[in-house]
């Protein structure tokens, strides 16, 4: 190629479609706006994963909560069960 061409030079020949009215992408405006699509789709696959990834903690953090409270129920239930067999046994002595 000569000296000083650039392919961005191609940009300045443009294609006009009558019939839709607008100037038609040249290869090289298609070739950014595609590259530019590919980064928004990385950015938005990214950003869905880390919320995936972040819902997923807060699940587990909910079950663990879950799990606990369950424990301390079962735990009370049991006092609670002990408490009232005493409470016969002083009854029926």
């Amino acid at each position: 190629p000569p000296e000083g061409w650039r392919p961005e030079g191609m940009a300045r020949v443009r294609w006009y479609d009558p019939v839709a009215g607008k100037y038609l992408e040249t290869p090289l405006e298609i070739a950014r706006r595609r590259e530019a699509e590919a980064r928004q789709a990385e950015a938005t696959a990214q950003q869905a994963a880390a919320e995936a990834r972040k819902e997923a903690e807060e699940a587990q953090r909910a079950k663990a909560e879950a799990q606990r409270a369950a424990a301390e129920a079962r735990q009370a239930a049991e006092s609670r069960i002990a408490e009232l067999k005493a409470r016969i046994r002083e009854l029926t002595s």
